[in-house]
């Protein structure tokens, strides 16, 4: 025996990988160690193994095919639990026997089912295999190959038990769910995760595990609608336990867990899949979680139904991964989150339980509107996380632990406007412009009404008066809204001037310079320009005082005819009068150049945006008819669409108190 595993050690160090034995030696080497697997005299297991492992690799699968019986397997299988933990030279043996064995299986389906049962089970005899697997990994983490190798023969099983599963026995069902529970326990999904960052450049190792999420969606997909109650599974007397420990430690908790969860009694309505999912969260050790649901059930009359939230989640998040595709080709990100569709579902379930309770939930229509909440907030995650080149999962859950029910509640307003415009673009973009029009009338009308009554402005540059006081005038719209009105005063008076006609009007006749009024037809102004001037006084340095007068701020506005001529200069010392003649100037007048500031074309976009949402806001969003299309009509009245009240805020600090 030692002779033969000799030559063969010799034979892969001087041959390239993948150089098989000649036929006649492989047959021979074969045929010595099964003999000796099912010989009597004693033999040293840890061996024998070594050898069936190198010869799995060594000799043709054509002459292993017709020497694979029940009883090879039967044999192979105890070899196999009997060596685990020699070390990693029987490690690599045993996944090198499973993996030819498994693929003999797939391509070669037994006549019987005991071959696939004995098979199977090697896994599940305990998680010492599959636990050396993982350290397989860890050892070899920076060596893909035995990565590929791992993973090659995880996907082999799971395609040996989905073959025995769809043969009807129900024991196959257990070990999908066992499988299942194994593969996240004992950490190989993790370490799979932990293996795609490392080796992301590597085509071929990350096509291997893309390979291994087909066959984990499928193993998840096989128990997806099937009912527990209906199977001998480990995990229904778990979760019993769990929920009974958790959840009955007080007569009023016992009494409100079972009512808020009466659809699910004794488990019953629940899929195998949610089944283990509930089984996974509750062995978590997430006290914040399981201390914000304790104190629900004790203080809420309507706590959240545990057990439902899982259920629907778990459609939820399948829906989101596409664990129905089975195609290669998944986004990175959504790769690392199958890794971890547990996990996610936790953390959207400790999310449920925070909405409901900020919320104040206690319906069904509560529970539904929530539901929306967190497709709302896996949509959002998923797009910051499109964003990340690592630590996906770690991004997933602080956008959960984030957002707050109020931020949820607003995307969800934003994402309706949004479909809702997407839905409808075709039809209202006539309307965008008819809507364009009608707020920039208003906007318009706005300024005229501020113009009308007249502002006080300073007709020389306050900052070079050679007096202290500089002059000052009084400018005004005339009454038809025609003509800029401007009379020079010596100082500002008391009570506010007013327009007759074409007349700037006072009382107070000693303020005023002459009795003159000057009027210039708003058709005469082709250009307006402006610009601002500040008087920096800087202090002295080391004075330590504060002068008020330090940044004083004027804007001088110019008024020009189609000949360059100028027709009027003043200056103004406040924000908003600035913007109101400024911009309504340039709406007044005939001027090819007419550019609005940037904070008149904010409310001009706010006021759009506004009477958009209430249109569209009276649209069904479900379908489109003529009538709806009526709707859009110019002629309806603007206070339909503009509330005073808001308009008034809209514009409040912007131009004008």
């Amino acid at each position: 025996m030692e002779t033969i595993i000799h030559d063969m050690e010799n034979h892969k160090v001087q041959n390239d990988h993948g150089v098989m034995l000649e036929q006649d030696t492989a047959e021979k080497y074969l045929d010595v160690i099964i003999a000796s697997a099912f010989s009597q005299s004693e033999t040293d297991e840890a061996l024998l193994l070594t050898g069936l492992g190198h010869l799995s690799e060594l000799a043709a699968t054509d002459l292993w095919k017709p020497r694979i019986t029940d009883e090879l397997i039967s044999r192979l299988y105890g070899l196999i639990i009997s060596t685990q933990s020699k070390d990693l030279i029987t490690l690599h043996a045993s996944l090198s026997v499973l993996t030819l064995l498994s693929e003999n299986l797939v391509l070669h389906p037994p006549s019987s089912q005991i071959s696939l049962t004995v098979l199977c089970s090697v896994l599940h005899s305990g998680p010492d295999l599959l636990e050396q697997f993982v350290c397989l990994l860890k050892t070899y983490e920076n060596n893909p190959t035995t990565g590929q190798e791992i993973i090659k023969y995880l996907c082999l099983h799971v395609e040996c038990i989905l073959q025995w599963v769809s043969e009807g026995d129900k024991t196959a069902v257990t070990f999908v769910a066992r499988t299942n529970m194994m593969l996240e326990d004992v950490g190989v999904l993790n370490e799979l995760s932990c293996l795609l960052y490392a080796h992301e450049h590597n085509k071929d190792l990350v096509g291997s595990i893309e390979q291994f999420l087909v066959q984990l969606k499928r193993l998840k997909g096989a128990v997806k609608d099937l009912p527990n109650n209906e199977y001998d599974l480990e995990a229904t007397d778990v979760v019993k336990e769990l929920i009974h420990k958790l959840f009955d430690v007080y007569e009023i908790t016992q009494e409100r867990f079972m009512k808020s969860n009466e659809e699910y009694t004794d488990l019953d309505g629940l899929t195998v899949l949610q089944l283990l999912n509930i089984r996974f969260i509750l062995r978590q050790n997430d006290l914040t979680f399981k201390k914000a649901y304790t104190e629900q059930l004790m203080f809420e009359e309507y706590p959240l139904p545990l057990l439902k939230t899982v259920a629907r989640l778990s459609v939820i998040v399948w829906d989101y991964f596409e664990m129905s595709n089975l195609k290669l080709g998944s986004k990175v990100h959504k790769m690392h989150f199958i890794f971890f569709t547990k996990e996610i579902i936790a953390v959207l379930l400790g999310t449920m339980v925070t909405l409901w309770d900020k919320s104040r939930s206690e319906t069904e229509e509560d529970f539904e509107s929530l539901l929306e909440l967190i497709k709302i907030l896996i949509h959002k995650a998923d797009k910051i996380c499109r964003t990340k080149h690592d630590s996906f999962v770690e991004t997933f859950v602080e956008v959960c632990e984030t957002f707050t029910y109020e931020d949820l509640r607003q995307l969800q307003v934003a994402e309706w406007r949004e479909k809702q415009f997407n839905d409808w673009a075709e039809d209202i973009s006539s309307f965008d412009e008819i809507l364009q029009n009608q707020v920039q009338e208003f906007v318009r009308y706005q300024r005229l009404l501020l113009m009308q009554k007249g502002t006080w402005v300073y007709s020389e540059n306050p900052i070079e008066a050679k007096d202290k006081l500089p002059k000052v005038s009084f400018i005004a719209l005339s009454d038809n809204q025609m003509n800029l009105l401007i009379k020079e005063f010596k100082h500002k008076v008391e009570k506010t001037p007013t327009v007759e006609d074409n007349e700037i009007v006072t009382i107070d006749h000693s303020a005023m310079v002459n009795n003159k009024t000057t009027v210039i037809p708003l058709k005469n102004i082709i250009n307006i320009q402006s610009r601002q001037i500040e008087l920096d006084r800087k202090l002295p340095e080391g004075v330590r005082l504060i002068n008020i007068l330090q940044n004083t701020i004027y804007r001088e506005v110019t008024t020009f005819d189609r000949n360059g001529k100028i027709l009027s200069a003043f200056y103004l010392e406040s924000t908003e009068s600035f913007y109101t003649w400024l911009d309504g100037l340039q709406l007044l007048s005939q001027s090819k150049h007419a550019k609005l500031s940037p904070e008149t074309e904010k409310q001009i976009d706010t006021l759009i945006k506004l009477r958009r949402n209430v249109q569209l806001a009276a649209l069904d969003d479900k379908f489109r008819d003529d009538e709806s299309l009526e709707s859009f009509s110019e002629e309806e009245t603007d206070d339909f669409y503009y509330n005073p009240e808001t308009l008034k805020q809209l514009s409040m600090g912007i131009y004008y108190e």
